[in-house]
């Protein structure tokens, strides 16, 4: 029953997401063009593009500011690693700070992918493990 309900949530959430990013690209693109009049005016940082993704930690680098997640990849459903850089300009849900998140939390993860191909984390969401309360419970 776990299982379906995580399948359902990650689905709903993966639907919210792709038809957010289907109208806001329209419009971002729509302003883009009003604006510089062609695309060899557009600079770098207009090509940014946020993602999101849920998955566990696999490593935390307090010294560097890294978070190493493991994740399932949405297209090629096959698993995949990311190496995030977390920034002050990070925020935190479930946590304060880095050095709170340990290995094997299951995180949501709001980030940017720079056009060098450097992944910022902007936000950080610690999941509450689920209870067991419920399956004793009967």
């Amino acid at each position: 029953m776990r299982s379906y309900l995580w399948v359902m949530l990650l689905a709903v959430m993966f639907l919210g997401f792709v038809a957010a990013q289907g109208f806001s690209q329209e419009t971002v693109m729509d302003s883009q063009e009003e604006v510089t009049g062609s695309q060899e005016e557009m600079t770098e940082e207009e090509f940014v593009t946020e993602e999101w993704l849920l998955g566990d930690v696999v490593a935390v680098d307090l010294e560097n500011s890294r978070l190493i997640v493991s994740y399932i990849d949405n297209e090629t459903e096959e698993e995949k690693e990311i190496s995030l850089l977390v920034d002050e300009a990070t925020t935190y849900e479930n946590a304060v700070s880095l050095d709170e998140i340990k290995v094997g939390n299951v995180v949501a993860i709001d980030y940017i992918l720079e056009p060098d191909g450097k992944a910022v984390a902007l936000n950080i969401r610690v999941e509450e493990p689920e209870s067991d309360e419920s399956d004793t419970m009967g």
